[in-house]
């Protein structure tokens, strides 16, 4: 069942998704972007290569030509140093760099600049040894020539240095894609998956609980228009009972009474059995005979039907009985008559005629009466709906047609009208027969 934790849980649960694939794709793109640091400290350092082997074949030229009586900016230490970093430069990048790159052809290229580097470093520390201008010459001559062949081999491993890089900047790139999209496909599918039914199922709870505050509402107004009648009809009866000449008048009223109180806790029963329906629950079914229906209805509304001289016509010869909820068929019953009295014509006295016939495995009544009708034209699209009324009489609340439709249609069948102002007005009762059941 959907409870408010359930949502919390998925909220939960969808918010750490998101954050557990933010922080994969950071830690991702922190990945590339240590190793693009590293390619571009290796892309400056055989950068730097080239430069220090400039520096040391211009020292050594400046040594060559150097004067007792000139001022040079280099020295034999100057020299030193020079060649020291560039040694010491060119074996990080053979023994670092080369083996993180897996590139045997980078490997060779910074190899062979290394061997450059240890020829003209021979010839500089015979230099730094012996300090004559033939040493001098020596290391400068192998110096220009060497220097060749090392700045060809450095331009060549550091074009492969930053083609390393622009490939890792590639990578990241596309794997921060990947990641994009893979977060995108496990965002919607935990949205189809978790999210989304989470709140079809919270939409669902608040129509359903919409839907039982409408049930509560019209509960109360049927059970108010339920009560009305019996209660009413008691009053009826009291005022009859007063006036009531002899004895045997009396008796008879009396033994209205007890119908009539009697009917009370029947319409309690008619307001559980319509929870009990509309809840699924077992529903009982009898045969039931239309007769003795309309004669139960009749001593029910005795005083109405008094009151108004209203006439009762009955054909049940077609379809005599019906496997019906008998508290159902009587609240039918009691609705369409009260409706009848209701809406009499004051042109005419009432006459009622109720007939039933078979029809497949239905049963049809039709119930008429010459009252004042309804102009179908304009109210017929709202003639059950709740509240709803079509005259001004003042004890009219719109609720017995709205209630005998949902019993007929809580139980399978259905209710059509026709009627014409001034004229009277038929209602088509369809049942469906519960033989079975």
């Amino acid at each position: 069942m959907f409870t408010q934790r359930k949502l919390s849980s998925v909220y939960w649960i969808f918010l750490i998704t998101i954050i557990l694939l933010v922080l994969a794709k950071a830690l991702t793109v922190l990945y590339y972007i240590d190793r693009q640091k590293d390619d571009a400290r290796y892309v400056n350092l055989s950068g730097r290569q080239r430069m220090l082997s400039q520096r040391i074949t211009k020292q050594l030229l400046y040594l060559n030509l150097k004067d007792d009586t000139a001022v040079y900016p280099y020295n034999m230490d100057s020299l030193q140093i020079s060649l020291t970093e560039w040694k010491d430069a060119q074996q990080l990048l053979v023994n670092e760099a080369a083996p993180q790159y897996d590139n045997e052809e980078l490997s060779t290229l910074l190899e062979n600049a290394l061997v450059s580097i240890n020829d003209i470093e021979d010839e500089v520390q015979n230099v730094l040894t012996n300090e004559s201008k033939e040493a001098i010459k020596r290391a400068t001559v192998t110096a220009s020539n060497r220097e060749v062949r090392f700045l060809k081999n450095m331009d060549s491993a550091t074009n492969l240095f930053q083609q390393e890089a622009e490939s890792k900047t590639a990578q990241s790139r596309n794997v921060a894609l990947i990641l994009a999209v893979i977060s995108l496909l496990v965002i919607l599918l935990e949205f189809m998956l978790i999210v989304l039914p989470s709140f079809k199922a919270l939409f669902a709870k608040n129509a359903q609980l919409e839907q039982a505050n409408k049930q509560l509402s019209e509960f109360a107004q049927i059970t108010a228009h339920n009560l009305r009648s019996p209660i009413g009809n008691l009053t009826f009866l009291s005022n009859f009972y007063k006036n009531a000449e002899s004895d045997e008048e009396k008796t008879e009223l009396f033994e209205k009474f007890d119908i009539v109180i009697g009917h009370l806790s029947e319409t309690i029963d008619v307001l559980i059995d319509s929870i009990k329906i509309k809840a699924h629950t077992n529903v009982e079914f009898e045969t039931l005979s239309f007769e003795k229906t309309l004669d139960h209805t009749m001593q029910l509304l005795y005083a109405d039907l008094k009151r108004t001289n209203a006439t009762v016509k009955a054909d049940f010869s077609k379809a005599p009985t019906i496997t019906y909820h008998k508290i159902y068929l009587d609240s039918i019953f009691l609705n369409l008559m009260t409706n009848s009295i209701k809406y009499r014509s004051q042109k005419r006295e009432l006459i009622i005629v109720v007939r039933t016939v078979y029809h497949k495995d239905q049963t049809v009544m039709y119930f008429t009466d010459n009252g004042q009708g309804i102009d179908l034209d304009r109210q017929g699209d709202k003639i059950f709906n709740l509240g709803k009324t079509f005259h001004r009489n003042a004890d009219a609340k719109g609720i017995g047609l709205f209630m005998t439709r949902n019993q007929i249609q809580a139980l399978g069948g259905s209710i059509d009208v026709t009627s014409k102002p001034d004229e009277g007005t038929t209602f088509i009762a369809t049942f469906k027969n519960h033989n079975g059941d």
